[in-house]
C-alpha cells in the first residue's frame, strides 16, 4: 500500500490525474496495479470519506472481511 500511496503523491505533486497508466509510469509493480482501484467523482459533493465494506465477493463467493485471512491483504 505504501507503494501506491507514494506514487499517488508523486502524481499529485505533478498535478497529474491519477490513472493506472500514471501509477505504472511512477514504477508501481503490476501486483499492486492489479489490486488498485481509481475512482473519479463528478464533484467534491459526490465524494465520500472512506469505504468500509463488511463483505467482499471473491470468485463469486461472499465472505466477511474479518474472515478474509492475511493472504487477502
Amino acid at each position: 500500500m505504501a507503494e501506491l500511496h507514494g506514487a499517488a503523491g508523486r502524481l499529485e505533486s505533478k498535478n497529474a490525474t491519477p490513472s493506472l497508466d500514471g501509477l505504472r509510469a511512477e514504477g508501481v509493480s503490476e501486483e499492486a496495479i492489479r489490486r488498485a482501484i481509481i475512482v473519479e467523482f463528478g464533484s467534491e459533493k459526490a465524494a465520500f470519506d472512506a469505504i468500509s465494506p463488511e463483505y467482499y465477493v471473491v470468485a463469486g463467493k461472499p465472505f466477511k472481511l474479518t474472515k478474509a485471512g492475511t493472504d487477502f491483504f
